[in-house]
């Protein structure tokens, strides 16, 4: 019997035939990459501020893919469409890649939150968790000289001495040299630079020309001071700011150099009109035209004359204003003339849910073309969303980037490549190439691939069990549990009739779905068998058939591994005929049955199950530290006829369904998607499937 022992690829290992390293990989497009789901040229893991190139026509646009750790560049507004590819990458080595180097170096982001363009085309970037805010040179100069797509190199930084160090005020007390958590940067026509530096409560400008490490020339926020880092220092006022330093902040600049802070904790946009000569406010948005109050929705809920949160703020050339009101889930518009106690225009999204084109959630970035569409970084659903004028009420976006589509908000890409946690395999040996099946447990399916000996990496899976299509994750996403769901599978086995068992861990049961290639669905396929719910598809509870929950021979409890037994007995029930590790007794469920040392006839927290050749039964016995094996459990099956089958009635299959075994934990508090963590206890319970040929026609 070979054992097998996972452990990690050292980093720079490469493949050779025969050897213990890899040699084809799913799910990831080489070796050597890591991130969960598909991190590609067309996808955002929560997308924060956006900016406009305004330096070039048609502009170019760049988007903060905030969690990804990366700037995605796309070199023009007109040639974007609907889950378009990004031409370029600032952060990170490809577009595969989001990691966050601590330290930091000249071509990494960790977090960056806020990005502005000069007019010579050059990239600011406010790197939120390295304490700093780097300039890349003109980005696509580079790509259309070299051909290079990523690993652009910074060529300045501010807040930090070089670009190895990273710390929050460089360690020391704040000055006119330090940043802490910078969220936000802006430009104004003269090339000053205005950053929000949210852990310091300030706003900092730089004037033109500045160098690596430069002083800031002034400070908004701290009534002057470059030593102190209150919130509403000396009192609300229109001096006084409240940043976020979850990158809840935003500046602007119009045309006429007019700066534009979004003073999120304040719930209000602050207008200075000459922000060179001073650092008092000449209008407020949100608050009634008040610089004394910071109420969140004033006069009762989200209106006209309100901001609860705001994170984004631009100005187009016309001097329109959109604020990204985000905890009311939607973009203001302001026309001008502007009053003093400014009252909004237009409304976009306003809703969080249901999904569509016209929904926001938790709305960041904004920005404006030359021809008016409107940019916004919905932010809670990871993508852009672009809307063309003129704007109704309530407007719905032409375009969207960073998903398929208006209907799915998955981070990064919920795909047919991508993986998140794998935490089962299983190939069909009954088929020649075999089939070969993947639990995803975080996205709450299983992965299908026709031809196991072929792949190639990052091979696109053919089919999809558990969910509506391959861009959906939800866990039993028709809103419970049923025929088609799953939620945390976890262990996969098939049989030898090639039907695969799925141990469906949060919904505790387990499925058996026949054949899935020789089914005809690609997606969604109905189970026709389920153990461990008293043979209902619509209850998912722990040990579910008895108000006190007690564990019995047709419940479950967390199952977590499955396997299949080669000498099958086929009685075609779905009631256990024995029990591994409580003393034959269902209805008990104690770790090492309440003792406190184990022995040979208990378990405490099995969590997988496996036979060998000769059908003798292994468990992983998880807090005994153990594993523990049965001689040949399983009685050699005996021949008996087959009985007569008609539709819409259950038989009882002798050859089709091996004997099934499922590790299970059965602690009714336990909902952790399979967490080994979890202190609960277990049992095994030996299962035999059930087909109903009626269930086979909900195709």
């Amino acid at each position: 019997m070979a054992l097998v022992i996972v452990a990690a690829l050292p980093t720079g290992a490469f493949a050779r035939s025969g050897d213990t390293t890899a040699d084809r990989v799913l799910g990831q497009p080489d070796l050597f990459h890591n991130a969960p789901n598909t991190v590609d040229g067309n996808v955002f893991n929560q997308p924060n501020q956006l900016a406009l190139d305004k330096s070039v026509t048609p502009y170019r646009l760049y988007v903060a893919d905030w969690q990804n750790n990366r700037v995605l560049g796309f070199h023009s507004v007109a040639a974007l469409t609907t889950g378009g590819y990004a031409d370029l990458v600032v952060g990170q080595a490809d577009f595969y890649s989001a990691g966050c180097p601590f330290p930091g170096t000249q071509s990494s982001l960790c977090t960056p939150a806020g990005i502005a363009v000069d007019s010579a085309g050059n990239l600011f970037v406010a790197d939120q968790n390295s304490n700093r805010v780097v300039k890349f040179s003109n980005p696509f100069a580079i790509m259309r000289a070299t051909g290079r797509k990523a690993g652009f190199q910074a060529s300045l930084v501010l807040g930090q001495p070089d670009f190895s160090a990273n710390l929050c005020n460089r360690s020391a007390a704040v000055n006119a040299a330090t940043l802490c958590a910078p969220v936000a940067v802006a430009l104004d026509s003269h090339n000053n630079l205005f950053v929000a530096d949210a852990n310091n409560q300030r706003v900092l400008e730089y004037n033109a020309g500045f160098i690596t490490a430069a002083n800031a020339s002034k400070v908004f926020g701290q009534l002057g001071s470059f030593t102190s880092n209150s919130p509403n220092k000396g009192g609300l006022t229109g001096r006084s700011l409240d940043l976020s330093p979850q990158a809840h902040s935003a500046l602007a600049v119009d045309a006429n150099n007019t700066l534009y802070v979004a003073d999120f904790n304040n719930n209000r946009v602050l207008r200075f009109n000459t922000p060179l000569t001073s650092d008092t406010a000449n209008a407020v948005f949100g608050q009634l035209g008040k610089f004394t109050q910071n109420i969140c929705d004033i006069n009762s809920g989200p209106n006209a004359n309100s901001l609860c949160g705001p994170f984004g703020v631009t100005v187009d050339k016309a001097g329109d204003v959109f604020i990204a009101d985000s905890d009311a889930n939607r973009v203001l518009e302001y026309k001008p003339p502007i009053a003093l106690n400014p009252t909004a225009n237009v409304v976009f999204g306003g809703f969080c849910s249901p999904l569509s084109s016209g929904a926001m959630c938790t709305p960041a970035g904004v920005g404006v073309d030359s021809s008016g569409n409107l940019y916004v970084n919905d932010l809670g659903n990871n993508r852009l969303l672009e809307f063309f004028p003129p704007f109704p009420p309530f407007p719905f976006a032409g375009q969207i980037l960073g998903q398929p589509d208006s209907i799915h908000n998955a981070p990064n890409s919920v795909d047919v490549e991508g993986m998140d946690n794998p935490t089962g395999v299983a190939l069909d040996l009954n088929v020649t190439p075999n089939h070969l099946y993947v639990a995803e447990q975080t996205k709450h399916r299983i992965l299908g691939y026709r031809n196991a000996a072929s792949f190639v990496n990052n091979q696109p899976a053919d089919i999809v069990i558990g969910q509506p299509d391959f861009y959906s994750s939800i866990c039993n996403q028709a809103g419970g549990p049923n025929q088609r769901n799953l939620c945390g599978p976890n262990g996969i086995a098939v049989d030898k009739s090639g039907n695969l068992f799925v141990a469906d861990f949060s919904n505790s049961r387990v499925l058996e779905f026949s054949s899935p290639f020789n089914s005809g669905y690609t997606t969604n396929q109905p189970a026709f068998a389920v153990f461990g719910q008293g043979g209902r598809f619509t209850t998912g509870g722990c040990n579910s058939q008895n108000a006190g929950h007690t564990p019995l021979g047709t419940s479950l409890c967390n199952p977590a591994g499955v396997a299949i037994s080669a000498a099958s007995a086929g009685s075609g029930d779905t009631t256990a005929d024995r029990v591994f590790g409580q003393g034959d007794n269902f209805a008990s469920s104690l770790c090492n049955l309440g003792g406190t040392a184990p022995s040979g006839n208990t378990l405490c927290y099995p969590w997988n199950v496996a036979f060998d050749s000769a059908s003798n039964l292994y468990i992983t016995d998880f807090f005994n530290n153990r594993v523990t094996e049965y001689d040949l459990p399983v009685p050699t099956p005996t021949p008996t006829p087959k009985p007569t089958t008609h539709a819409g009635t259950c038989s009882q299959d002798t050859d089709p369904h091996a004997d099934a075994y499922a590790a299970q934990n059965s602690n009714p508090d336990t909902h952790s998607h399979g967490n080994p963590d979890s202190h609960a206890q277990g049992n095994a319970v030996r299962h035999r499937a059930s087909r109903c040929a009626g269930a086979r026609s909900g195709r």
